[in-house]
């Protein structure tokens, strides 16, 4: 499972809180991804870090993607990291916007 959130506390925290509602007895891995903290790479191709964040995204079963609302969508990051998946590069996961 994994999480692509900001460093904003709050869209971070709805984030979490979500993932403990869906699941709140269940034993997951919650792996949460900052994308301000690859930034610089996120722009660069190929770029062996990022391509380990995609692959770890693309195993997981369920993606929550939480990004702060930026002139009425989601951030460049979120959308830099999304743009390097081909079409049905999540194909199974489910995923969630916040």
């Amino acid at each position: 499972m994994a999480a692509l959130q900001s460093r904003r506390r709050g869209t971070r925290r709805i984030g979490e809180q979500l993932v403990e509602r869906l699941f709140p007895s269940a034993s997951y891995e919650l792996v949460v991804v900052d994308l301000a903290d690859h930034a610089g790479n996120l722009f660069t191709s190929p770029c062996e870090e990022i391509a380990k964040l995609n692959a770890a995204v693309a195993s997981s079963q369920l993606a929550v993607f939480a990004s702060p609302t930026y002139k009425a969508t989601f951030t460049g990051l979120l959308k830099a990291f999304l743009d390097r998946y081909p079409a049905s590069g999540l194909r199974g996961v489910v995923a969630i916007r916040l």
